[in-house]
């Protein structure tokens, strides 16, 4: 059982030696300036208005008589040294330390005895030479007579000191605790309390206040059983597998407990064990260091057993999340620079100007998150939940973590976040919108605290789902589908059930919307449809999740009444259609049967993904479910027509690249006089004027489409030629379709020479047309 204590009454029990194996002491190097502002302020603070400090768990391990410290010598050292600093100023009489050795059977001064030797740094031979000279009587002695100078400058300048230990890291770090800044000039001119000496040299009678009973400033130690050096230097890598730079979860969460011990909320109660009901801080301290640092443990490789990177990330993550769902939050508030709210801050700090910067975050301030109210008790049972749930399951949860088609930008390590070593260094792996999402449903599912393995892979696929196709390109639109896994959490554990009865239909100004919401809603539709067919026909559940795997979620498509789609066939059949260039053209004669003569059809083919252009227009859902059941299984239909797609696409110059990135969109009858075809045409609105015929299925134009496009792929192909889209030398007049009347002619460019190339022929500088 932990034991509460003083350091003084620590250190006289205790014969603390800091080994080999542990890091140098670091709370003095440059760069942490902050941290030692902040807990020296902490150390006076409790000092001079007696306030009680409690300095989170020791943790340690006795061996042949030593007290090996596993976990908090960066705290026991910087008091070595405070109450070292304080004997320094106590003694008033120096000739007592100096007459004491000639009394008969008095072996020193026993205050120096006790800081001499009960405290040995080993992780460097000078290290722990300059400890032992430091509380030498006769050292101390001419320290004590010295006058006028700063600490440090007067250690530095005695003859038992050596100059080779202003290179040990740790010798250093001490000297800047114990003295700060040499230069007296620059320290007023700063005007920082970073060090011993500056914030403790005018409190009167701080031995007798350090070392008293009444000592207000308190930790409690913990023993851990083994038996031998050996076992001690495996606990102590698992417990502090951290490097030089990795301090940031040290620091926060030593203000996580500080808070949570000096607020006056009993629901943190809830978060610890019954045995820490009085005092949770030190509960959710212990909670931290054992139970949850294990669980991070076990998830890291043999090579990256780094702890506080993926600790401090996974709780970044989470409290993230939690912001991005909180009421009224949209991508403009949060990203807001002119006086941003305490959500924005917290958004900007945990996000940055990429979904993945949490790879990257430097802990500055505890304030940050409690002002975003993230740090409250209902959080934190939350990931209490999460992580004995994990614990419990893990195997079984990571089995149902990704979706059937594992892309490889969109899945997620773990569920924990992973981090791997390149050249020495720990880096931590991002996480992209997508995965974001996911990571959030997993939170509310595990936060439940209850595991069903079959309930958890429903609602997984169902997140996935949601999250790989509902067009998240955006924070707002992450937001949204992040809302609706909130919205629909409740039911996480039968979420079938839920969304077989939920009456999710399209709304009529579905197509006025912004094509994200459309697409969210339109994937709610499909769940809901999926929903039905399994709660029906258990025998379709191969079928979907096969279908699902091929199609990434997105098959909605392929779902009619009668489930007559849903067969190995058919799916083999439309995964052979979308991966056709062509495969709009094997779609066209099914078309004429859906929709009316004057009518276009427009439909966004985002980000190249074939199966999300045809599931956003339910006409060309119809057209393709016609083609799947009424086309034979191979496909003997004439596809020459549909050449001139594919011969304009040569290296490095593609017409159907411009046509994604000016928002070309599709192309239908236009009237009588325009053949059945396909016509490209920038903009949101059909333009008579814009237009340009790709392809026919009129026999005549055949011919010259296909000697039009071959001029064009040869002219490209000598790399003199481009295809020129827009340019201020552009003769309008002949691009217009008035001179061809088949749409506006393909302009190539090469220096200051033009070509116009439209069906029948070409223009050059005269106005004759060439054939081609």
């Amino acid at each position: 059982m932990e034991t509460r204590t003083t350091y003084w009454e620590f250190i006289q029990k205790h014969h603390i030696v800091i080994p080999k194996i542990q890091r140098d002491y670091a709370q003095g190097r440059t760069g942490k300036e902050d941290l030692r502002k902040r807990f020296l302020g902490n150390l006076k603070n409790a000092i001079e208005n007696q306030e009680e400090l409690i300095l989170d768990f020791v943790y340690g391990m006795q061996n042949d008589q030593k007290l090996i410290p596993l976990d908090g010598q960066q705290r026991l050292t910087t008091l070595w040294l405070l109450h070292w600093y304080a004997y320094l100023l106590y003694t008033p009489n120096v000739s007592n330390i100096q007459n004491s050795k000639k009394k008969k059977g008095n072996e020193g001064d026993q205050n120096l005895k006790v800081l001499r030797d009960r405290f040995t740094y080993e992780t460097r031979v000078s290290s722990s030479e300059f400890c032992q000279e430091l509380c030498k009587e006769e050292n101390f002695t001419k320290l004590k007579n010295t006058k006028g100078e700063d600490i440090r400058k007067n250690i530095e300048n005695q003859i038992w000191f050596m100059s080779e230990w202003k290179q040990d890291p740790t010798v250093k770090s001490m000297l800047t605790m114990l003295g700060g800044n040499i230069s007296k000039k620059e320290k007023e001119k700063n005007n920082r309390d970073e060090c011993i000496e500056d914030v403790f040299s005018n409190i009167p009678n701080l031995w007798n206040k350090l070392t008293t009973d009444d000592c207000h400033i308190v930790f409690y130690y913990l023993p851990l059983d083994g038996n031998g050096l050996q076992q001690g230097d495996d606990i102590y890598i698992k417990m502090n597998a951290r490097g030089e730079q990795l301090t940031d979860f040290e620091n926060f969460k030593a203000d996580l407990i500080k808070y949570v011990r000096d607020a006056k909320n009993e629901n943190w109660a809830q978060v610890v064990e019954d045995t820490y009901k009085q005092n949770p801080g030190i509960g959710l301290s212990k909670l931290i260091d054992t139970d949850w640092t294990d669980l991070f443990w076990n998830e890291q490789t043999d090579d990256n057993k780094n702890v506080d990177i993926p600790f401090f990330a996974f709780l970044n993550r989470y409290f993230l999340n939690q912001v991005l769902v909180s009421p009224d939050i949209n991508e403009k508030k949060i990203k807001t620079k002119e006086n941003p709210s305490d959500y924005a801050r917290f958004f900007q700090y945990i996000y940055g100007d990429k979904g993945d910067a949490d790879t990257t975050i430097k802990y500055s301030s505890f304030d940050i998150y409690n002002k975003a109210g993230v740090i409250n008790p209902q959080n934190f049972i939350n990931i209490k939940n999460i992580f004995r749930v994990f614990k419990d399951h893990n195997k079984e949860i990571e089995e149902h973590l990704n979706p059937l088609w594992r892309e490889k930008d969109n899945c997620l390590s773990s569920v924990l976040p992973i981090i791997k070593q390149e050249d020495s260094i720990f880096v931590l792996e991002g996480i992209k919108q997508i995965p974001r999402v996911v990571f959030y449903g997993i939170c509310c599912y595990l936060e439940t605290g209850s595991f069903d393995q079959e309930s958890f892979s429903n609602w997984i696929r169902f997140v996935w789902n949601m999250a790989r196709n509902s067009d998240i390109q955006t924070v707002d639109s992450m937001i949204s589908v992040m809302n609706v896994i909130k919205e629909t959490s409740g039911n996480n554990h039968n979420i079938l059930e839920y969304l077989a009865n939920l009456n999710a239909t399209p709304s009529d100004n579905d197509t006025q919307e912004k094509e994200e919401s459309s697409y969210r809603k339109r994937q709610i539709i499909e769940e809901c449809m999926k929903a039905r067919i399994l709660g029906n026909n258990s025998l379709q559940v191969n079928s979907i999740y096969e279908a699902e795997k091929v199609f990434h979620g997105n098959i909605r498509f392929l779902l009619k009444d009668d489930n007559s789609l849903l067969t190995m066939e058919i799916i083999e059949k439309a995964k052979s259609l979308i991966e056709k260039k062509n495969w709009f053209m094997e779609i066209l004669p099914f078309m004429e049967s859906n929709i009316d003569n004057n009518e276009v059809i427009s439909f966004t083919n985002k980000q190249d993904d074939v199966v999300k252009a045809i599931n956003y227009n339910d006409k060309i859902i119809a057209a393709v479910q016609q083609y799947l059941v009424n086309t034979p299984k191979q496909n003997q239909r004439d596809d020459s027509w549909a050449y001139p797609l594919v011969t304009l696409s040569v290296e490095n110059h593609s017409l159907m690249d411009y046509s994604t990135t000016k928002r070309i969109r599709k192309y239908f009858w236009w009237n009588n006089d325009y053949p059945t075809g396909i016509y490209l045409y920038k903009g949101s609105q059909w333009k008579k004027d814009d237009c340009i015929l790709l392809a026919s299925e009129d026999e005549k134009l055949k011919e010259k489409i296909n000697k039009r496009n071959e001029f064009i792929k040869e002219k490209l192909e000598t790399k003199e030629w481009e295809l020129c889209i827009e340019d201020n030398n552009i003769d309008e007049k002949k691009i217009s379709p008035t001179v061809n009347n088949y749409g506006r002619a393909i302009v190539l460019k090469m220096d200051d020479q033009l070509i116009y190339c439209a069906v029948d022929g070409y223009f050059e500088d005269s106005k004759d047309i060439k054939d081609y």
